[in-house]
């Protein structure tokens, strides 16, 4: 049953995580995003950007003159006609917060996707995004200057452990294989692992498993030649003599709800069930800050907000099956319509020295997360492709594990 918009909000969060922030874009009305949210909420705020966007389009400069029939063109040109007095064309991640801001700083990943490359998209890509929109997959181009970042973000807040809290807003890239999310995450931890109070790690990681890279002839062949799961998958077929079966199987399996899709914290097993986010995951477990403490991965039924158990189930809400999906995208494939994923992720450094250690103390533990895609479908429009998500952070520890029950002394979350 779908919510009512004023019943599915949360009045009471005190930090908010965004991703994908615009300042001055035509495709938000030219609106100082982060800005007018401050104001609104009365909450501080801090804005990294992450790109400048430059494509003709954008910015209102492209002729569209590839033929396109003289009525066609003109119509193009009033659709992306920009206010160039408003044009700001900002693009990045962004804090609010009701505590006060000691700092921010913007640090970018060394390592990613040169964006600007898009203005020159080879007749490979051109055909791979065209195909990819069959599949749910929208790869158009976004000629942009700048590179994926994290932007830091330290607030004073009394009642927490060590008097502060650091927030990471980040997002790592798309147009890259898994293998280098994952450089990016160990830069990421790189810069907190000498922090001591608590911390919260969160943003859109795009761990769908798949490679997005650009493609030329040598990307191609590698993608296909070169991987561990190709050549599994053939021994497999070449040994048991039951190719065709076991390749339709694992077709639909991608089709009707691929596991690492909605939990990519699931086991990799090379051609069977690939799952090439598992490291990224693995990384965040085994890392240990400099005063020995980790990442909270428990998934104990008392401190969910469904009751479910499982990897990181205290904060990041877990469904029937793998976690409940931030985005959902629609799919024209053989009558299969809606694809799901779980993309977005809060990790939070509190008390804890094992990451699974139900025992330890929850202050400034996660509970009760939620993914709130009521919210985010309330309206006519959708609010954002991503649905919200939020996680509770109590300053004291516990006295019960029922849902909402230290709300008092709980700092609620949103990304």
């Amino acid at each position: 049953m779908k919510w009512e918009c004023d019943k599915a909000t949360d009045r009471n969060a005190d930090v908010w995580i965004l991703n994908e922030v615009d300042w001055g874009v035509k495709r938000t009305q030219y609106r100082e995003v982060i800005r007018e949210l401050g104001e609104t909420l009365n909450m501080n705020w801090a804005f990294g950007v992450e790109f400048l966007e430059v494509d003709s389009k954008q910015l209102g400069t492209d002729a569209f003159d590839d033929g396109e029939e003289q009525d066609s063109r003109q119509n193009l040109l009033e659709e992306f006609k920009v206010d160039k007095d408003r044009l700001r064309a900002l693009h990045g991640n962004a804090v609010l917060s009701r505590y006060p801001i000691r700092s921010a700083r913007l640090v970018p990943f060394t390592i990613g996707y040169d964006w600007f490359k898009e203005s020159k998209i080879r007749p490979l890509e051109k055909g791979k995004r065209k195909a990819a929109i069959l599949i749910g997959e929208d790869l158009a181009r976004e000629v942009r200057r700048g590179q994926r970042t994290t932007l830091f973000v330290d607030l004073d807040i009394p009642e927490a452990p060590g008097g502060r809290l650091t927030i990471a807003s980040t997002h790592l890239e798309n147009r890259a294989k898994p293998k280098i999310r994952r450089r990016q995450l160990k830069e990421l931890l790189s810069q907190v692992h000498d922090i001591s109070h608590p911390v919260i790690v969160a943003g859109d990681l795009n761990t769908t498993g798949s490679d997005s890279t650009p493609t030329s002839v040598e990307n191609m062949l590698y993608k296909r030649y070169g991987s561990v799961d190709f050549w599994t998958t053939t021994g497999v077929q070449w040994a048991t003599g039951v190719g065709l079966i076991y390749t339709g199987a694992k077709t639909v399996r991608k089709l009707s709800g691929i596991q690492y899709q909605i939990d990519p914290t699931s086991a990799n097993i090379p051609g069977a069930s690939p799952n090439l986010e598992r490291g990224l995951f693995s990384d965040l477990e085994d890392f240990r800050f400099a005063d020995g403490k980790a990442f909270d991965f428990r998934g104990v039924p008392g401190h969910t907000s469904n009751g479910r158990t499982g990897t990181l189930g205290d904060s990041n809400e877990r469904g029937s099956k793998g976690f409940t999906p931030s985005f959902e995208t629609e799919l024209i494939w053989k009558k299969v319509r809606i694809a799901k994923f779980k993309l977005d992720w809060i990790f939070v450094k509190g008390d804890l020295k094992h990451p699974r250690e139900e025992n330890a103390p929850y202050v400034f533990a996660p509970h009760f997360a939620r993914t709130m895609s009521d919210l985010n479908n309330c309206l006519p429009e959708p609010i954002s492709d991503h649905s919200p998500m939020t996680v509770d952070l109590p300053f004291r520890e516990p006295k019960t594990a029922a849902p909402n029950a230290n709300k008092s002394g709980s700092t609620p979350t949103v990304q």
